[in-house]
């Protein structure tokens, strides 16, 4: 917040709705049936191919599908500070903060802020905070 007060930068808050059930999962995993499903056959169980809120994957998967998306915008992940990217090309200087489901999105560019929200939009269930 301070850097965006330091170089003039506009902010941006984003939420991500249901964002645990954005990740994919990479390995097999099973679940018995919950309660209230209907099926004849109780042996069954369910294979899970997108994650669910209590895994101990969910984060983890949420984390990667969002580096995946912001890396595959030019933006480059920071080094010191795993939940931050940044783009700066020419005088175009975007800096992306996460916090679990929020995206802060830094910039002094309207356009990118604009080509930014539609693209995660494009890819997550996003409401603009403001």
């Amino acid at each position: 917040m301070a850097l965006s007060v330091k170089l003039s930068l506009d902010i941006t808050h984003l939420n991500v709705k249901t964002v645990f059930l954005n990740g994919h999962l990479k390995e097999k995993l099973f679940m018995k049936q919950p309660e209230g499903f209907i099926s004849s056959d109780k042996s069954k169980v369910l294979r899970l191919t997108k994650v669910i809120y209590g895994l101990k994957q969910s984060s983890r998967a949420w984390n990667e599908r969002v580096n995946e998306t912001l890396t595959g915008l030019g933006y480059k992940r920071s080094n010191l500070e795993q939940c931050l990217y940044i783009k700066i090309e020419n005088d175009l200087i975007t800096v992306i903060a996460l916090y679990v489901d929020n995206f802060f999105i830094f910039s002094n560019n309207k356009e990118e802020t604009v080509f930014l929200k539609d693209k995660l939009n494009s890819k997550f269930k996003i409401k603009d905070l403001g």
